[in-house]
């Protein structure tokens, strides 16, 4: 990714990527870098997120934003998975229409798949500068598949 990165500021070709833009949030001591790729063959848009102390330069782990957001852990799981739940339905009712029952939706195949725990487990949070807890989360498409999308989750 850093050679990528290196290249396209370069501009020199980038083999993977037709754009790569960044954003930077400090909030305390941890930095949250959001990096938002563009592929060059499909056009998706991946987002990569790292979090970082500042001041001992470790990787943050979700109990410091539990921390930062004075949730416990138990919380936070519970926060993400109703986010989650929120943009399936979203997502969801723009294919099945409107009129869906939120019922109907919990038993499809987009909606398992969002919710399932090895897809949940792949979130990353990070704090905008909003000072609220924002994810980036695969949520499923129909048609699409599995998309990653920025979410706030407070």
């Amino acid at each position: 990714l850093q050679k990528s990165m290196e290249d396209y500021q370069s501009g020199e070709e980038c083999p993977d990527y037709s754009d790569i833009n960044y954003q930077v949030y400090l909030n305390e001591s941890v930095l949250s870098l959001v990096l938002t790729c563009t592929e060059r063959v499909s056009g998706k848009t991946e987002y990569r997120v790292y979090n970082l102390n500042v001041e001992t330069g470790e990787s943050v782990q979700d109990d410091a934003f539990c921390q930062v957001m004075n949730w416990g852990p138990m919380r936070l799981e519970q926060e993400v998975k109703e986010t989650a739940a929120q943009q399936a339905k979203i997502i969801l009712r723009e294919y099945y229409g409107e009129e869906t029952t939120d019922e109907a939706l919990e038993e499809t195949y987009g909606y398992l798949r969002t919710m399932a725990d090895t897809n949940l487990e792949r979130v990353k949070l990070y704090m905008a500068d909003d000072e609220c807890l924002w994810a980036a989360m695969d949520i499923y498409a129909p048609g699409y598949g599995m998309q990653r999308q920025l979410v706030q989750v407070s």
